[in-house]
């Protein structure tokens, strides 16, 4: 049976179910939201445990996902998507939040440890590599450090950091478009 080829997986990390829209640790499904809204796509389909859409852009064949796995199992979504389709790792573009960089802050590896994030944990597990890129999107220090972890990331944006939050979104969906355009290196160089 031939199987259709797909040359970028996009996978932005979150949890599914309207009790976690709006919260930090759904910045990945914040970004794919933000770059579905700017190409016109449509999430309509359920396929690897995820919401996906597959299309062609940028002369390439592209799948978003949005894991519906919850975030500690993201690797499950991730793995059956990276051996159906047998895209290298290194076209496997992953966008979550981090808690290192400030609310509209952006970074981009180009590969590396799970630096503690559960989602990350669960993909490098899953696929047994770390040589993926990543979007990190910022989302902020705990306020202090009373304040629990858990807590922290699956609280929502306030009203007074909607602008940083759109100015976060706006430029890893330009980072996503540049390593899809060009390749990681140039978009290291652009973005970081």
């Amino acid at each position: 049976m031939f199987k259709a080829s797909i040359d970028y997986i996009i996978v932005g990390l979150g949890n599914v179910g309207s009790g976690y829209n709006m919260t930090r640790h759904n910045m990945g499904f914040m970004v794919l939201d933000e770059i579905a809204e700017r190409w016109n796509l449509k999430f309509n389909k359920n396929k690897f445990q995820s919401s996906v859409s597959n299309v062609k852009l940028l002369n390439k064949k592209l799948l978003f996902m949005k894991p519906e796995t919850y975030m500690n199992n993201s690797g499950l979504a991730v793995a059956q998507a990276v051996n159906y389709y047998k895209v290298p790792m290194q076209n496997i573009i992953v966008v979550y939040d981090d808690i290192t960089l400030d609310l509209g802050k952006i970074k981009i590896k180009k590969q590396g440890s799970s630096g503690g994030h559960n989602g990350l944990k669960s993909i490098i597990e899953l696929t047994d590599s770390e040589l993926f890129p990543r979007v990190k999107v910022g989302i902020s220090a705990k306020p202090s450090k009373e304040y629990k972890l858990a807590d922290w990331v699956l609280s929502r944006f306030k009203d007074e950091e909607m602008q940083n939050l759109k100015q976060g979104l706006l430029l890893a969906s330009d980072a996503v478009e540049t390593i899809i355009k060009y390749n990681v290196d140039i978009a290291m160089n652009k973005f970081n």
